[in-house]
């Protein structure tokens, strides 16, 4: 049986110019391969950080204490990605 690729592309806020900003954008077949990217690992290195996924959003929490999570990225397929649900 063939991994089903899923794709991640970082998310850039509208007030940020992003002419000539290389983004984090990358193919991955596992939720491991997604966690071990740089990129995401750059966002979860402060203890306390989680990271979860609402919809196709890919969420992290910086500090255990903050109740703010930020939009890092995107996933194609959602479903396919093994992260806790954002709960209100």
């Amino acid at each position: 049986m063939t991994e089903t690729k899923n794709y991640f592309e970082q998310r850039v806020p509208g007030f940020i110019d992003s002419r000539g900003l290389i983004r984090a954008n990358f193919e991955f077949t596992k939720t491991e391969e997604l966690l071990e990217h740089p990129y995401i690992q750059n966002w979860m290195k402060n203890e306390g950080s989680s990271i979860y996924k609402m919809d196709n959003m890919i969420i992290v929490k910086t500090d255990k204490n903050d109740d703010i999570g930020f939009v890092v990225g995107y996933v194609r397929n959602p479903d396919d990605v093994e992260l806790p649900l954002k709960v209100e």
